[in-house]
């Protein structure tokens, strides 16, 4: 077997398929395999934990619902309960309104701070390397995204999830203020809320301080991960 420094690094690439834009990855045989016998990885867990961030938060929040037998334990990062919720600031809700953000990146780089606070606002050597690393879906996907939010929200059935939850919020977060997160974790049942001194994108600014809020939530034992705090 190749060894982790011999190995062939995969090569990602999007491609279409019947109008949907799929993110792949490719990695080419080493020669320790034929080339002729691809192997093909499928996702077919029976229950995982499942994270969400923002939009994503909203997802989580509705496989969690729909399939409760397949989420074991949710985390919600910045996020909210859709439709009804407490907006972030009219200006910046405007700003997020087209994908120009994601295509100019000199104009990225200038609202990162207005528009995802915390360390944006204060570290601009972050929102400049933001910038130039995001990639736009194109104007489709970012029309779907924006389409999938109206009119869905998770307020009528949060009590009703029995997973237990941890809700990650920061406490500048323009985008999707606090209240939202002190609002869930008041519905979610078995939640617990950790608020971070960070922004809308804390996940990845303050990465080393959640991953660790994240990993003690995954593994301590059910019996000990319910209940608010």
């Amino acid at each position: 077997m190749a060894s982790e420094t011999t190995r062939p690094q995969a090569e990602t690439r999007t491609i279409t398929v019947s109008g949907q834009r799929l993110r792949v990855a490719i990695r080419k045989a080493d020669g320790t395999r034929s080339p002729l016998t691809p192997l093909l990885l499928l996702m077919g867990y029976q229950q995982v934990d499942a994270l969400g961030v923002s939009w994503g938060g909203a997802l989580a929040q509705q496989f969690a619902f729909q399939y409760p037998a397949r989420c074991r334990r949710l985390i919600l990062v910045s996020t909210g309960t859709g439709a009804l919720m407490v907006p972030g600031n009219p200006s910046v809700l405007a700003k997020i309104a087209t994908p120009r953000r994601y295509q100019d990146p000199a104009y990225m780089a200038q609202i990162a701070g207005e528009i995802y606070g915390g360390k944006m606002r204060t570290q601009p050597e972050l929102a400049h390397e933001f910038a130039h690393t995001v990639r736009s879906g194109g104007l489709l996907g970012y029309f779907y995204q924006m389409l999938g939010g109206v009119g869905w929200t998770s307020i009528f059935w949060l009590r009703k999830l029995r997973q237990p939850a941890l809700i990650l919020h920061g406490d500048d977060d323009p985008l999707v203020p606090l209240v939202n997160a002190k609002i869930m974790h008041r519905l979610i049942p078995h939640s617990k809320l950790y608020i971070f001194h960070d922004g809308h994108l804390g996940l990845a600014t303050s990465a080393r301080e959640l991953a660790q809020v994240v990993d003690q939530f995954l593994t301590v034992p059910d019996s000990s991960s319910t209940g608010g705090a």
